[in-house]
């Protein structure tokens, strides 16, 4: 089993790590680059409760960044970034291996399939962001609590559950909804009342009441441990850990939407819907395969505690009006485990029916065709048209446009200052003006001398070049004076700034 999904991870490594630079940088990739460059520099991480998750995605990307070479903001590629979440997203598709005793050996492999192939999936392992990692710690967080329900409350049982719970929410304050997922999730792999009873009645044991507490205090330390390591970026800034309560607050305003508020049935129609800009193929195929393992593998305590999970997570996050496409990892990784044990669930069920030679043949075709299709839907959505804004998966994605600013600026800059000129360009001094200018910060990354405002800033020299947003540009324009050249550059669909340079040389 293993030296497959070794050949399956191996595919989806090369598939993750395919022109890894052929999607602009995202904005919130650009704000996580931005964190992780202060950190090369020699800056200390800081946690930011209002915007910017946990740290360990900046604490594992340091080191690959490090070795590619890159000790800053401006000496960091596209590619470098994106190289943690293709590891991890790989690694996703060994973790599937880990269920096996639970889903069976062939349940893991098509599991692993799913995980390798999946547009959804596919999409955000090649992006810089929390959630790849967040399924990582997910999966090996659910893998296990079915080990703690298959062998028993062991001391590494339960060291494992703590240690992963905590890098969960160490990488997102979301992780209290999956806690809450897998709390409801437990009842039904527990098998109902009758089983809840009998526990109950078992803790009457002196034993196990020691047991247990033994138990949770190992537990305590290694989730405190974690935690407070992490938070405290390995104790250089233990003001991290009085941060940290303020994000209960934004986390409930955040939930509200602040502009990202969406129906109920949004993620139903980002998975299901078709046409060429969809992930039919992946959510169709999760769906039915899900729904053949409730309905075939139900006395699996495995398969009626990860499908309890799929389902309480996606009715929670729809409930929630915030809504993101990436947040579908969250739910999707898991069914692609249920999925994996619906395929050989119903395999099994079409054997009992069909003559071995012609359910072989119709497996191979299924199979092939399913393949096929997954593949090609990937393709589309991750390769082809991986920033179209009509793409459900690319969310408020940057326009090509804004590639074109820093070799623009350099030429414009050039034809009219000398000085700049000596420096090859990045000694001019840039001056971005409004509220809404991510992610020229990775796009300007190179410039040595870039001030941000959310206004005009007066009292200081007028600068080489200006960027500013639609909104500033009148008082942008009032402020420089005459002979200055305006040219719009697309930031996100629907989103353009203004970039303004001295009147001479040609664009």
């Amino acid at each position: 089993m293993w030296g497959v999904l070794g050949i399956i991870a191996g595919m989806a490594l090369v598939i993750r790590l395919l022109d890894p630079e052929a999607r602009p940088v995202h904005t919130d990739e650009a704000v996580h680059a931005v964190i992780l460059g202060a950190m090369l520099e020699g800056g200390i991480y800081r946690y930011n409760p209002w915007d910017c998750h946990g740290p360990t995605l900046y604490f594992l990307a340091a080191p690959i960044l490090t070795a590619c070479g890159a000790s800053s903001l401006a000496e960091m590629q596209a590619w470098q970034l994106r190289l943690l979440p293709a590891l991890a997203g790989t690694a996703n598709v060994l973790i599937a291996g880990m269920f096996a005793p639970y889903l069976g050996r062939v349940a893991a492999i098509g599991a692993a399939l799913f995980l390798a192939l999946a547009a959804p999936v596919v999409y955000y392992d090649r992006y810089f962001i929390h959630e790849t990692l967040f399924l990582t710690f997910t999966l090996l967080f659910f893998a296990a609590c079915l080990r703690l329900y298959d062998s028993g409350a062991s001391f590494v049982n339960v060291v494992l559950i703590a240690g992963y719970a905590s890098l969960l929410i160490c990488t997102k304050e979301t992780a209290v909804i999956t806690f809450a997922a897998v709390g409801l999730a437990a009842f039904a792999a527990l098998g109902g009342r009758d089983e809840l009873v009998r526990l109950y009645k078992s803790l009457y044991c002196r034993e196990v009441w020691w047991h247990l507490l033994i138990m949770g205090g190992a537990a305590l330390v290694v989730f405190s441990f974690v935690f407070v390591l992490l938070y405290t970026s390995f104790g250089y800034h233990w003001g991290g850990l009085a941060d940290t309560p303020g994000a209960v607050p934004r986390f409930v305003q955040r939930a509200g939407g602040e502009g990202h508020e969406k129906p109920s049935f949004t993620y139903a129609v980002w998975l299901l819907a078709p046409g060429r800009f969809s992930a039919g193929w992946a959510g169709w195929s999760l769906l039915v395969l899900g729904v053949g393992a409730v309905l075939m593998e139900w006395e699996r305590p495995a398969v009626r505690f990860l499908a309890g999970v799929v389902l309480a997570t996606l009715v929670i996050y729809s409930a929630i009006p915030y809504k993101t496409p990436w947040l579908v990892l969250t739910f999707v990784g898991p069914a692609c485990l249920v999925a994996g044990a619906g395929a050989v669930a119903l395999f099994a069920a079409a054997r009992k029916r069909l003559h071995n030679r012609v359910l072989c043949i119709a497996a191979m075709v299924l199979g092939g065709g399913l393949i096929w299709q997954l593949g090609g839907e990937t393709r589309r959505l991750c390769f082809d048209d991986p920033a179209d804004d009509r793409n459900p998966l690319a969310y408020s994605p940057t326009v090509a446009d804004v590639a074109r600013v820093e070799p623009w600026l350099l030429e414009r800059v050039r034809s009219f200052d000398a000085r700049a000129a000596t420096t090859e360009g990045y000694g001019a001094v840039l001056y971005v003006i409004g509220a809404d200018y991510w992610p020229l910060p990775w796009y300007l990354r190179r410039f040595k001398y870039v001030g941000y405002w959310t206004h005009v800033p007066e009292g200081k020299a007028i600068p080489q070049a200006v960027i500013c947003s639609s909104d500033a540009l009148e008082v942008v324009q009032t402020w420089l004076g005459p002979g200055w050249q305006v040219f719009p550059v697309g930031l996100r669909p629907g989103v353009l700034v203004y970039v303004l340079t001295r009147e001479g040389g040609s664009r």
